[in-house]
């Protein structure tokens, strides 16, 4: 694996990882609590925590499925 993909692969896993925690966690903040005195913590601490969960399966699961995708269809020449 060249540079420039590693550093592409990390990018997008930390910006979907961000991206997704937040929305995913404000909805569901939002539908559990509302929008009470103590949703900005609730939902900043759930953000956390779900960057946490979501970062590693971020790094695993594209290569996994790109591996699947290759078997099934064949491997793509760039």
């Amino acid at each position: 694996m060249n540079k420039n993909k590693l550093i592409r692969i990390v990018f997008m896993s930390l910006s979907m990882c961000t991206i997704m925690s937040l929305c995913m966690t404000f909805i569901m903040v939002a539908i559990n609590m509302g929008f009470t005195e103590g949703f900005i913590r609730a939902w900043l601490i759930g953000s956390g925590i779900g960057f946490l969960v979501a970062l590693p399966i971020a790094f695993v699961v594209p290569m996994l499925v790109e591996k699947i995708c290759d078997k099934l269809f064949g491997k793509i020449t760039v």
